[in-house]
């Protein structure tokens, strides 16, 4: 039986999510079975915390309840994505990071980049989407998502009851990889410790995974044919993998399933996607 060190910092993760003000916490089964069977520390008249214990209990006992809806799709394939160890960017804040982002000659796209491509949207987004690199648009105005990917992602957001500006986006790496190849494991093992730091700042509710790429890189799963609409966590994140927008303008008959995996999201996120088709009846 695992010590009592790890229900401690289960705890302490809970806290730090209620004083953000998160109602919604993702937990694996894996963690909510630990949870449930973990002893806790003995009280005692003499303790200073108790109230602070029994609280926590409280919030623990919150969340698991929160999170029961989620625990039959999740538990399917829950995968987690090791962390990337980097202590230096481990620390930046966003301003930092970002300026690191921006002067990164790490791995050799640097040398073939116009500019990199760190991310746009919220800082403080619910929703997070993740694709796997810029593209040559993307590469020319640094900013992610902007080509004829970028416009069937709009539409995208843009169902699921979001503005572009309410939510954050994001790649694997941050600069084009030459004739938009699949970047190699050299060039993502240097981006990801700056990808992780965005995660753990922004902290969104969920993650949609756009592609093979960010599948593979965050869960280890390979095929997304097969791993689209299940659920994963990424750094402790919820996550749902679905097509990428590039893929679904050369293969339309995919959106149909793409719809299905993102209205998955949008209930977890507390909209109806039945009132997205009665906006379209109407604006039609």
């Amino acid at each position: 039986m695992p010590t009592v060190d790890l229900t401690e910092e289960l705890l302490r993760l809970l806290r730090h999510h209620k004083a953000k003000g998160r109602q919604y916490v993702f937990l694996s089964p894996e963690n909510l079975t630990y949870l449930q069977q973990s002893p806790r520390p003995s009280q005692t008249p003499a303790s200073s915390d108790d109230t602070a214990r029994k609280q926590a209990q409280t919030d623990d006992q919150a969340v698991q309840q929160q999170a029961s809806p989620q625990q039959s799709a999740a538990s399917s394939t829950p995968r987690k994505k090791e962390r990337v160890s980097d202590s230096r960017v481990g620390q930046m804040d966003w301003e930092t990071l970002i300026s690191t982002i921006q002067s990164c000659t790490a791995c050799p796209l640097h040398s073939v980049r116009t500019q990199t491509v760190p991310g746009a949207g919220n800082m403080n987004a619910e929703l997070m989407f993740i694709g796997e690199a810029p593209g040559e648009e993307e590469d020319r105005q640094g900013l992610p998502f902007v080509g004829k990917a970028g416009q069937q992602l709009d539409k995208m957001i843009k169902a699921m009851q979001f503005e572009r500006e309410e939510v954050f986006i994001g790649n694997i790496v941050k600069c084009r990889p030459p004739a938009n190849r699949v970047p190699q494991n050299n060039e993502t093992s240097q981006c990801l410790p700056y990808l992780e730091r965005q995660i753990e700042l922004i902290q969104p509710r969920i993650i949609v995974l756009l592609g093979s790429t960010p599948l593979s890189q965050l869960t280890g799963a390979r095929s997304i044919n097969r791993a689209h609409g299940q659920w994963y966590e990424v750094y402790g994140i919820p996550a749902v993998p679905t097509f990428h927008p590039s893929f679904l303008l050369r293969s339309p008959a995919k959106k149909k399933e793409a719809w299905e995996d993102l209205k998955q999201v949008m209930r977890y996120l507390g909209k109806d996607p039945e009132e997205t088709m009665r906006r379209r009846q109407t604006s039609s």
